[in-house]
């Protein structure tokens, strides 16, 4: 059964206005395009305005929720339902079917990330979620432990100065910690590459 349309024109009126098909049309309100507004649909088409966020599609600060970035994602997501499809189906009446449909898709994402440079030194540059939750949990660790201790270290430093002097004191030490904030292998310049 098929959705009932929600714009003010029918879809050749949208085809013929954005210049474009109907089919690509019936796409549009698919994915949410504000026909009946002119501006904002050019704009998304050009790919000027990111798209609310919505499941598979991440609109970020640069809006490329319809660019390079948001397709690899929905391919991602595709190559992942295929192959559960196909694990499902292992032994059974449509396996190489269903094998050949994720081979297809894995085949199309892989041409696209190894066509395109971007891509490629981003997975090179990438770390892994949990990778970088054991680092930043031992960086904030170590930055608790040295704040908690900073008072009974410089307690006695303290005694009788006037209030420059803590200031500084305590400027001094504030510096230190922040540096050893910087101390995470991810600030670290990379001098493999480079």
């Amino acid at each position: 059964m098929a959705a009932r349309w929600k714009f003010k024109f029918n879809r050749e009126h949208y085809a013929q206005l954005y210049g474009c098909s109907v089919r690509t049309v019936t796409r549009y309100a698919q994915e949410g395009y504000p026909l009946d507004d002119f501006e904002e649909t050019k704009a998304r088409i050009a790919g000027k305005t990111p798209f609310p966020s919505s499941p598979g599609v991440s609109a970020d600060s640069s809006g490329l929720a319809l660019g390079l970035k948001a397709s690899i994602q929905r391919l991602q997501e595709q190559e992942a339902r295929a192959y559960a499809d196909y694990s499902a189906n292992i032994g059974g009446e449509f396996e190489s079917q269903k094998q050949k449909a994720w081979l297809a898709i894995s085949e199309q994402l892989r041409k696209v990330e190894q066509s395109t440079p971007d891509i490629q030194e981003a997975n090179r540059q990438s770390v892994s979620k949990a990778e970088l939750r054991t680092v930043l949990t031992g960086l904030f660790l170590r930055f608790r432990q040295d704040l908690e201790v900073l008072p009974k270290r410089i307690a006695r430093e303290l005694v009788g100065k006037d209030e420059i002097a803590i200031i500084e004191t305590l400027g001094v030490e504030i510096d230190s910690l922040i540096s050893g904030l910087y101390s995470c292998p991810f600030l670290e310049e990379d001098s493999e590459g480079e």
